[in-house]
């Protein structure tokens, strides 16, 4: 790590920056593909994805059913469990 660090010192700040935005993308790319991995299975799951005064209907199926009904609504996505 010191032999990084001494190199990246060496280097101009231009390089730095570019390396830097560089190592910034790569980590926010690896993180942006978790999530989507995991996206499905969230979605998925019930638990914390129910609406109370819909019986306990998911709540991407209730988007769903108003995107289909041609409705114009607002869905609001809550947590009640602290």
């Amino acid at each position: 790590m010191k032999r990084y660090l001494e190199r990246m010192k060496s280097k101009d700040p231009h390089e730095r920056r570019a390396h830097a935005m560089h190592m910034a993308g790569g980590m926010t790319a690896i993180i942006f593909v978790v999530w989507l991995a995991t996206l499905g299975a969230r979605l998925a799951s019930e638990d914390g994805n129910q609406i109370a005064e819909n019986g306990g209907e998911n709540q991407v199926a209730n988007i769903l059913s108003g995107i289909a009904s041609g409705e114009n609504q607002l869905f609001v996505a809550t947590s009640t469990s602290y």
